[in-house]
């Protein structure tokens, strides 16, 4: 009996020593590869980015390490624990909520990082133009870096399939080069008190660095 009940635990043990081995291997299996998160059947460059926040008091410092870039804003914003491969990061803050009753238009802001390649055959005035739709281009700075920029109000298409613009909204975009790269910093708001969410929106993305 005693050498029964001994077989019996060490089949046991086995048993869960396996499933423990299992557990772990698909662990490991579906954890993030580096910074990037893998995404099967898709390219290596649309793979999501993994970020580090880390939080400074009433603050919280946004890295992202794969894209060489980190931001800092307040707690009370919307943070996401990992960054687009394609549109970049996307941080927002609307207090009342994305549903306000008896708002067509939420009150708010969305900051918008994200890296792309230099373009090769176009300038940066040009290509804002083409992809973006900008209408005047011009020289400026964001925090430490200079670089173009442009204004203009958000866009959205009406029940013609025509854009039209945003009753009140702005967007606010900042085309900074830095070594082949270009980075796109855009800082969108809307509501009624839209031009103090732009303001709020630009002062923290001057705290951007590029790593």
């Amino acid at each position: 009996m005693k050498k029964l009940f001994s077989n019996t635990t060490a089949l046991i043990t086995l048993a869960i020593g396996g499933v423990a081995t299992l557990v772990i291997l698909v662990v490991l299996i579906s954890l993030p590869q580096g910074d990037l998160v893998e995404t099967p059947n898709t390219p290596k460059e649309s793979w999501q980015r993994r970020l580090e926040i880390q939080k400074e008091g009433e603050m919280v410092r946004v890295v992202n390490p794969h894209d060489g870039y980190a931001v800092t804003v307040p707690v009370a914003w919307q943070v996401p624990n990992i960054a687009s491969g394609v549109s970049g990061l996307s941080i927002f803050y609307h207090p009342l909520g994305f549903a306000q009753e008896g708002v067509d238009v939420p009150e708010g802001l969305f900051l918008r990082i994200s890296k792309l390649p230099i373009p090769e055959d176009l300038t940066v005035e040009e290509w804002a133009r083409q992809n973006m739709g900008a209408e005047q281009v011009l020289s400026g700075s964001l925090g430490n870096y200079s670089g173009q920029t442009f204004s203009q109000p958000l866009k959205e298409r009406n029940e013609y399939l025509q854009l039209v613009s945003v009753e009140n909204s702005r967007q606010e975009v900042f085309l900074l080069t830095h070594e082949t790269s270009l980075f796109l910093v855009s800082c969108s708001a809307t509501g009624s008190d839209y031009l103090a969410w732009i303001a709020l929106c630009k002062q923290y993305a001057e705290s951007l660095e590029l790593l």
